[in-house]
């Protein structure tokens, strides 16, 4: 059975990764092919581009005749970047496809109805002044021209199954658009095979964070692209309040798409970074490293007993440092003489130490600058493996309006303890998997701090879960064969050759 999947493909964009998971799964069974949606065209709003982009879509469309079964990976904003054009080419495959399987990444608003009461209130919020704004508004029409595309879909005698990532979704659009099939499965980015290769190359993974960071015990990863509703904020706050045998890994980078012309640095980059900054310039010196803050150090380049916390004094050196013929000056016990400041040089025979090597120096810094790495954007597979080799997963995202998270998802299939924010997705989230991570309330960084030392002493957990890679394959093949009417029976063993446009 032959099946068109519609997505971006094989560039930095969670769609494309999730039309890549499906790929390799459904290759097993079906005849794949990919179709990427060419984002360099789509996205323009030159207006001979748009027209060219215009011309893919219909040509695209043209090759629906040759498959059984065509999957639109929609995500509204991979049809183009102003919502006319996004709406037009959304008409062009509704309209097009004989048997199509919608799968809906991100669920359009509904439009609500506009009211009397609805245009006083907008009056008194903007004036006069904006007076037209109410009743042109492009986000309204958006909204609107976008149902009235799925429900002229939903009413035609073409088939249509949509996929959903939420049981509230399937609600929606059962009840509200108007589709008889409509079916839900949580996101799963595991592609076939890695499950074998993650349990081979985990330990090297563990082992080579461990040598990086070779005074941490508990690693704290955060994934995705860098983006606000990441709340990556909330997780730097958190680690003010966690002890110093942590290390937070942000594993991401801007996405491609918010990518500006000759901008020096993202906003939320800048962000992060400010807030790692001000926390280095307002802790006390005891904290600091001597790379950390070269201000804070004496004139042989060691740092003053001032700097110190006791901590950070052996034992032994401390109990000798209270006594009162240490604070005069005089012989110290054993035949020293006069200690030189805290590098342990006498001027007597028994020399503990020099200027060139401190006997006594912070072992570790406890500000945020130490205790937070940016690792950069791996590849697919690494980004799983890195999810695999650290303690703990923190996803303490903002409420925007998500179906779901990929990285989420993954962190709870690889059986990871994983500590998410209360927002709508991660709520309808734990209806999959029950009791499988934790909820934190959004933007609660003493919460979440709290939550990581407790499951960091949770042994670790090998219960499987009900939604994984197989499960997400099962649901895709019943779906096309339902579809495209082929019994269940029927299902082919073989392999098939996947190819990509």
């Amino acid at each position: 059975m032959k099946v068109l999947l519609v997505s971006s493909y094989r560039v930095s964009c969670g769609i494309a990764t999730y039309a890549e998971v499906l790929e390799t799964l459904l290759a097993r069974a079906f005849d794949v092919t990919v179709y990427a949606l060419d984002q360099s065209i789509l996205k323009s709003r030159v207006p001979h581009v748009v027209k060219v982009g215009d011309r893919q879509i219909q040509e695209l469309c043209a090759t629906f005749k040759d498959f059984d079964v065509v999957n639109l990976q929609w995500e509204p904003g991979l049809l183009g970047d102003e919502t006319s054009h996004i709406t037009r080419r959304l008409g062009m495959i509704l309209a097009a496809a004989d048997k199509l399987i919608l799968t809906v990444h991100t669920v359009v608003p509904y439009p609500r109805q506009k009211t009397v009461l609805g245009f006083l209130q907008h009056m008194r919020k903007f004036g006069l002044s904006r007076f037209y704004g109410y009743l042109l508004d492009r986000t309204h029409s958006y909204e609107k021209e976008t149902y009235r595309l799925l429900h002229e879909r939903a009413k035609s005698s073409k088939k249509t199954f949509v996929a959903v990532h939420t049981p509230r979704e399937t609600e929606f659009f059962k009840n509200v658009v108007g589709f008889e099939h409509v079916y839900d499965h949580p996101l799963s980015l595991i592609q076939a095979g890695w499950p074998e290769r993650l349990a081979e190359d985990g330990p090297r993974a563990r082992r080579e964070l461990e040598s990086a960071f070779p005074d941490r015990k508990r690693f704290i990863g955060v994934f995705g692209f860098l983006s606000e509703y990441k709340g990556i904020t909330t997780a730097l706050r958190a680690m003010k309040l966690l002890d110093k045998d942590s290390q937070l890994l942000i594993y991401g980078g801007v996405h491609p798409g918010a990518l500006q012309e000759r901008q020096s640095v993202n906003p939320y980059v800048k962000s992060l970074m400010s807030e790692i900054e001000a926390d280095v310039a307002k802790s006390p010196p005891s904290t600091r490293s001597k790379d950390d803050d070269p201000a804070h150090k004496d004139d042989a380049g060691e740092y003053a007993l001032g700097d110190l916390d006791a901590r950070d004094i052996p034992r032994d050196s401390i109990d000798g440092l209270g006594t009162p013929e240490a604070a005069a000056g005089a012989e110290a016990p054993g035949g020293r003489g006069k200690p030189d400041r805290i590098s342990g040089a006498t001027s007597g025979s028994d020399d503990r130490g020099s200027a060139q090597e401190p006997a006594y120096k912070p072992k570790r810094s406890n500000t945020l600058l130490d205790k937070v790495a940016f690792l950069g954007s791996p590849d697919d597979y690494e980004f799983a493996l890195a999810i695999s080799a650290v303690d703990v997963c923190v996803f303490p995202y903002l409420e925007v309006g998500q179906s779901g998270s990929g990285p989420v998802s993954m962190a709870i299939e690889l059986g990871k303890p994983t500590i998410t924010s209360r927002n709508r997705a991660f709520i309808e989230l734990a209806r999959y998997y029950p009791k499988k991570f934790e909820m934190i309330d959004i933007g609660n960084h003493i919460q979440l701090a709290q939550v990581i030392e407790r499951v960091s002493k949770r042994p670790a957990a090998d219960q499987p879960v009900r939604y994984d890679s197989a499960t997400l394959t099962d649901f895709y093949g019943d779906l096309i064969r339902d579809i495209a009417g082929r019994p269940a029976a029927a299902r082919p063993v073989e392999v098939v050759r996947t190819r990509a446009a």
